[in-house]
């Protein structure tokens, strides 16, 4: 009997033991789900089909230190936020902005500076990265261009803004000659509806320098994407760019 007792008892230990070390596939119910251990030892929590070692089907709070003994967190999203992490591609991106950053005309965020649509009237793929594009909500001189894009915008060159056919922006905007602040003869004024039907569509600066050197001119492009010059005196709202 007493010998009965003892293999009992020492068959209970050792099954215990090994079912420690190998937990069945199946689930527990939790009060946030199911726990759950498949047949290749991967725990999960609130899913029945664990895909790793551990597998947490939900948010997961950590109360301290996260040692991760010098491997690398995976699949990080793209931050949104303040306080999110930021994955490699997502601080790379930013420093190319930062290098490049003397090669451009920076908006200069001055007060009621704007784009008509801050999503951007349209948008286009430069050097692999969406670049929104849209038109500044005043018009300034070409040699002002920076000052009419808001801040975390900069005057698009033409090759950003895109020339051709790739139609962008539309509606009429303010177009000032320069011969109105010179000789104020109401018949210089002129709006760019009027101008469209002879110049192709509405105007607004680019970054770029216009071509003709017997005078100050800078570089447009219209809606309908042609790629001209005019005047740097005349006044155009501004395509702006940003990411």
């Amino acid at each position: 009997m007493r010998r009965s007792f003892i293999l009992i008892a020492v068959w209970s230990v050792l099954l215990g033991a090994w079912t420690l070390a190998n937990p069945p596939a199946g689930t527990v119910g939790t009060t946030k789900g199911v726990l759950s251990a498949d047949g290749t030892n991967n725990i999960g929590i609130a899913t029945s089909t664990p895909m790793s070692d551990l597998d947490v089907n939900g948010t997961t709070t950590i109360r301290k230190s996260l040692d991760m003994t010098n491997n690398r967190i995976l699949n990080v999203a793209t931050p949104t936020s303040s306080l999110d992490a930021a994955n490699k591609a997502y601080v790379d991106a930013q420093a190319a902005n930062v290098s490049s950053s003397s090669a451009r005309l920076w908006g200069q965020g001055r007060k009621n500076t704007a784009v008509i649509n801050t999503a951007g009237e349209c948008t286009r793929t430069v050097s692999g990265r969406t670049v929104k594009v849209s038109r500044s909500t005043r018009p300034v001189v070409w040699d002002n261009a920076q000052a009419a894009c808001p801040v975390g915008w900069w005057v698009c060159s033409a090759a950003e803004r895109g020339t051709g056919a790739s139609a962008c922006g539309s509606g009429n905007r303010t177009y000032l000659e320069c011969n109105q602040r010179q000789n104020p003869t109401p018949t210089y004024l002129d709006d760019i509806a009027t101008w469209a039907t002879t110049s192709g569509q509405p105007w607004a600066w680019v970054a770029n320098a216009g071509a003709t050197t017997n005078w100050a001119f800078g570089g447009f492009v219209t809606t309908a994407g042609a790629l001209s010059e005019t005047y740097s005196c005349d006044m155009l709202p501004v395509w702006c760019c940003s990411y």
